[in-house]
């Protein structure tokens, strides 16, 4: 069992500026606000806001091999015929 996949950090940088960081079980940060907030209030806001979006998001695969061989297998009948 995992006990931990990921987590969320909200913190505050030198300049007094506040911002977040997404934490793998690993312990690196893999996701980041990009930006900067004025308030504690505003980067748990944007924080929650790309958790919830990240929850919703389809997982989509991508398989340029498959891709490579479907127009192979219908150029190949192209010419077959």
């Amino acid at each position: 069992m995992i006990d931990r996949i990921t987590e969320y950090r909200v913190l505050r940088n030198e300049a007094g500026r506040w911002f977040w960081h997404e934490v793998g079980g690993n312990g690196q940060i893999i996701g980041t606000s990009g930006q900067s907030f004025v308030s504690q209030a505003s980067a748990m806001r944007a924080c929650e806001n790309a958790k919830a979006r990240a929850a919703a998001a389809p997982i989509k695969v991508q398989d340029g091999h498959a891709a490579m061989n479907k127009l192979l297998r219908a150029l190949a009948a192209g010419r077959a015929v």
